[in-house]
């Protein structure tokens, strides 16, 4: 089927998929920064064909609650870059992991968050004395980020002909 065909679908389906629609744009839009937009950092390079392809690949955030230093300082500021292969791979090969399953997300982002304000170096042992509040936050930031975008069909409305995306579902669930 072509993917930029547009399909007519029912009343029914209509109100379920503008209800998804306006979700997926509600998440999408959440900001990493406490009301701010998000800042990316883009990565520039030509593919085999000589066009130019933009990839967003560090994304600042701010921690909800903040890391608490040794001296009592207060760090919320830092950056997450993208999760390669290697870094997953490479995670569940360490020893803490390896004896405890849990630590892999602690590894992980100590791995992918290139820096937090004030702080010389990103270790597990940083990671670990997160509050969970922002622990939690740096785990969906990172699942927001590594995620993939699901295709997509462009609909139309039966009655107002109006065009929406919907997101297809190859695997027949939910």
């Amino acid at each position: 089927m072509d993917a930029h065909k547009a399909v007519p679908v029912t009343k029914h389906t209509l109100s379920m998929y503008f209800l998804c629609a306006i979700e997926t744009e509600l998440l999408s839009n959440k900001s990493y920064m406490t009301g701010k937009s998000q800042s990316k950092s883009r990565s520039s390079k030509r593919n085999r064909n000589g066009e130019e392809g933009n990839m967003e690949t560090v994304y600042e955030f701010t921690l909800p609650k903040g890391y608490m230093d040794n001296v009592g300082e207060l760090h919320r500021r830092g950056k997450m870059r993208l999760a390669t292969a290697g870094d997953e791979i490479s995670a569940t090969r360490d020893p803490r992991v390896l004896q405890n399953p849990s630590y892999l997300t602690i590894v992980i982002l100590s791995r992918v968050i290139t820096e937090i304000e004030g702080v010389d170096a990103i270790t597990a042992t940083l990671i670990e004395k997160l509050f969970t509040a922002d622990l939690a936050y740096l785990q969906d930031m990172y699942q927001r980020i590594n995620d993939i975008e699901p295709p997509t069909l462009t609909a139309v409305c039966p009655d107002c002909g109006r065009s929406f995306e919907v997101p297809l579902n190859f695997t027949g669930e939910g």
